[in-house]
């Protein structure tokens, strides 16, 4: 039987599986491996007698040849009952390898290696102590369900643990010198604690909920992947010390609250690259949680001194604040402010609220462009002192038959050459709008909208290029 599958059984389908057996093959990665079954605190205290031994006799070989490297123990056991405040034997015994946990309760356990174990059900460890605080490591675990931490911590390693299923590790204390989370898959809640440092490297987050902590000294997170349906959030998080903060890939979601990332350096590449994606909420017909999040990444990003993202996640600010305001308009109301609703789409897709010079470079284009088109089709509404006038659309002169080919490709050259002098106002005087007045009053509105572009163009790019 596969691992996976025992662990998963129900209480009662273990009792049949071990009943009066003395041991059971279980399969780990394809390799079979033979595990005790421990029925009592005797068979436990005896099984852990072996541990103690095997690391003395550990020890003395290292002192005695030098620079051997550490072995584990190769016995395994499954622990067939609760254990539940039994903490003698823990206060004599620290390190714990390769046992299959039913279900744990620990009370003022003053330190605790967990080394290729796996836990069934829940697991409560508190410390109560005022004096000894409690010291944890978790390595190369497997957590099926919540691992509660809480107490008098001095500190909290985990790693290349995976939580799977309901698994979690449940971080609720007062005050934690150190955590540090490498490698795994990591499932947390960190609520109401002061830390002094965290680190987490190379992990996968599955999720983790970060509440009403401060980091007084130093917060490391890198080469970190959010996992696909993954969340890592952080509500009422502050960093007085130091940060350094670099995400490797993001599939998941990301969500900020009342979050304070002064002297914090943060790798924005993977939130860009994600193109913001996520940071949008899974619930579609609410935006405060997306305007909530790029507000507090737009302090984030005005702190780390990154421009580029400040002014992106401004323009995310707006825009989200727009489909707020539309999507909580109703009936005949919302039927009123459609014209409302186009012009600020307008701005929107044209100016880009002077956060994005890509938009309006893109907008000052589009307006050559179309004033291009329109002195193309009409080349009568435009006096060429090189060439002859026309008195007849385009249309009309090439089904007439009374134009070539190289001579529109001159008309449209002239056509765009005089659009873009007519935008940026230099108006040289060579091509010029007839006595027309209607193309006169064209070529004067693309004019003004030309001062209006180019004076909006150079105050975005002011704001996203200076300090």
């Amino acid at each position: 039987m596969e691992i996976s599958e025992f662990i998963s059984k129900k209480d009662d389908e273990i009792s049949d599986i071990i009943k009066n057996k003395k041991n059971i093959t279980l399969i780990n990665n394809s390799v079979e491996e033979e595990y005790e079954i421990i029925r009592n605190i005797s068979e436990l205290e005896l099984f852990l007698s072996y541990t103690v031994k095997f690391e003395s006799d550990q020890i003395i070989k290292m002192q005695a040849a030098g620079g051997i490297a550490w072995k584990y123990p190769k016995r395994k056991a499954v622990v067939a009952f609760k254990i539940e405040k039994d903490n003698k034997l823990f206060n004599i015994v620290h390190n714990i390898y390769n046992i299959i946990f039913l279900e744990l309760v620990f009370r003022d356990v003053e330190y605790l290696l967990f080394h290729n174990c796996i836990f069934r059900k829940l697991v409560s460890i508190t410390n109560t102590s005022k004096t000894k605080k409690l010291g944890l490591h978790l390595e190369e675990s497997i957590c099926n369900d919540r691992f509660e931490i809480s107490g008098e911590v001095d500190f909290v390693e985990i790693n290349n643990t995976i939580f799977k299923n309901s698994g979690s590790v449940n971080i609720r204390c007062k005050t934690i010198e150190s955590i540090l989370i490498q490698g795994g898959i990591i499932r947390s809640i960190i609520q109401g604690v002061r830390i002094g440092k965290i680190q987490i490297i190379d992990s996968i987050i599955s999720w983790v909920t970060v509440i009403d902590v401060i980091i007084e000294n130093s917060i490391i997170m890198q080469d970190i992947i959010i996992n696909d349906n993954g969340n890592l959030s952080f509500d009422k998080f502050i960093i007085r010390g130091y940060g350094d903060i670099g995400i490797k890939e993001i599939l998941g979601k990301i969500q900020l609250k009342n979050t304070d990332f002064s002297n914090t350096k943060i790798d924005f590449r993977a939130i860009e690259n994600n193109k913001y994606q996520c940071l949008l909420s899974r619930n579609t017909n609410n935006y405060i949680e997306e305007i909530e999040n790029f507000i507090n990444l737009n302090d984030i990003a005005e702190k780390c001194k990154n421009k580029k993202v400040e002014l992106h996640t401004e323009y995310l600010i707006k825009k989200y604040q727009r489909l707020n305001r539309w999507n909580v308009k109703k009936g005949f109301m919302k039927l009123l402010c459609i014209p409302l609703k186009m012009i600020e789409k307008i701005i929107e897709t044209s100016i880009g609220y002077f956060c994005k010079w890509e938009v309006m470079l893109r907008s000052i284009i589009l307006i050559i462009l179309s004033y291009s088109i329109i002195y193309f089709l009409f080349p009568d509404g435009i006096t060429h002192p090189n060439t002859k006038n026309y008195h007849l659309s385009m249309l009309s002169l090439i089904n007439g038959g009374l134009i070539e080919f190289p001579e529109v490709l001159s008309l449209l050259a002239d056509s765009i050459y005089f659009s873009i002098i007519t935008f940026v106002t230099i108006g040289y005087g060579d091509i010029v709008p007839n006595n027309n007045s209607i193309f006169r009053l064209i070529a004067g509105s693309e004019g003004l909208l030309g001062v209006i572009f180019v004076s909006f163009l150079t105050i975005t790019i002011t704001r996203r290029f200076t300090k």
